[in-house]
C-alpha cells in the first residue's frame, strides 16, 4: 500500500502520526497535572486543615487552660492574664470546632464527633467554673479545682480529639497513596506514548529511507555509471510514487541510450 502513496502523502502521514502522539501525550500530561492539583487541594482542604483545627482545640485545652491554671497557682502569671488566656481559649476552641464540623465528615468522624459532644459539654462546664474562680480570685478553690476536677473533665475530651487526629492522619495517608498510584499510572501511560512516538519515528524513518533515500542513491549510482559508459544499470521501479516514476524514466532513458548506441555500432 505504501508503494502506491506519493512522497508528500507519506511525509504528511508520518508527521501527522507523530504529531498526534505528541498531542495526546501533552493533553494527557495537562489533564494529569490538573488531577494532581485537585488531589492536592482536596488533601489540604479535607485532611490538613481539619487536623490543624483539631490541633487548635487540643492546644487550647492543654496550654491556655490547663497550663494557665498551673501557672496561676505557681505565681507565674496574675489573675488578669489567666482570665484573658481562658477567655481566648474558649473562643478559639469554639471557632476551631465549628470550622471542623462545617466540612463533610465520614462515618467514623461522625461517630467520634457524636461521642465528643457530651465531653465538650462537661469540659465547658469545668472551664466556665475555672473562669469564675479566676475572676473571683479564689486561690484555694482554684487549687482544689485543678487537682480534683480539671483533668477528669478535660482528659477524656483530649483523648477523643487525639483519636480524631489519628483518623484524619490515616485517611490522609490513604488519599496520598491513591494519588501516588494514579500518578504512577499516568506516568506509565505517558512513557508508553513517548516510546510509541520514538518507535513510530524510527519506523517511519526506516520506511522513508527504504522508499526514498535508497532509490535516490541507486539512481545516482546508475547516472554516475552511465557517465562512465556503463549503460547496463537496471533500477528497481516497484513504487508508484515520484521516486518510482523517476526510476522508471531513468531506466527507460538508459535503455534508449543502449538502443541508440547499438544501432550506431551496427552501422
Amino acid at each position: 500500500m505504501l508503494k502506491r502513496l506519493q512522497i508528500r502523502t507519506k511525509l504528511a502521514a508520518a508527521f501527522l502520526v507523530i504529531a498526534l502522539l505528541c498531542a495526546v501525550a501533552g493533553l494527557k500530561g495537562i489533564w494529569s497535572l490538573g488531577v494532581s492539583l485537585e488531589q492536592a487541594r482536596r488533601l489540604n482542604d479535607f485532611r490538613v486543615v481539619p487536623i490543624e483545627r483539631l490541633k487548635v482545640v487540643a492546644d487550647m485545652y492543654a496550654v491556655n487552660i490547663v497550663d494557665t491554671a498551673h501557672k496561676l497557682r505557681n505565681g507565674n502569671i496574675n489573675y488578669q492574664q489567666a482570665s484573658e488566656n481562658i477567655k481566648s481559649a474558649r473562643a478559639k476552641i469554639k471557632a476551631a470546632w465549628d470550622s471542623y464540623r462545617q466540612r463533610e465528615l465520614d462515618a467514623d468522624e461522625l461517630k467520634l464527633a457524636a461521642e465528643l459532644k457530651p465531653m465538650f459539654v462537661q469540659a465547658d462546664i469545668a472551664v466556665a467554673r475555672l473562669e469564675e474562680l479566676v475572676d473571683r480570685r479564689r486561690y484555694q478553690a482554684i487549687t482544689a479545682f485543678t487537682i480534683n476536677e480539671m483533668y477528669p473533665a478535660i482528659d477524656p475530651l483530649s483523648e477523643k480529639v487525639g483519636q480524631l487526629v489519628d483518623h484524619s492522619l490515616a485517611a490522609a495517608r490513604q488519599d496520598f497513596e491513591q494519588a501516588v498510584g494514579s500518578s504512577r499510572t499516568d506516568r506509565a501511560f505517558l512513557w508508553t506514548l513517548v516510546l510509541l512516538a520514538v518507535a513510530g519515528s524510527l519506523a517511519f524513518g526506516l520506511i522513508l529511507n527504504r522508499t526514498i533515500t535508497g532509490p535516490i542513491v541507486e539512481a545516482a549510482s546508475a547516472v554516475r555509471a552511465a557517465s562512465q559508459g556503463d549503460l547496463t544499470q537496471e533500477l528497481k521501479t516497484g513504487a508508484d510514487d515520484e521516486i518510482g516514476n523517476m526510476s522508471r524514466d531513468l531506466t527507460s532513458l538508459l535503455g534508449s541510450l543502449r538502443g541508440s548506441i547499438g544501432e550506431i555500432m551496427r552501422r
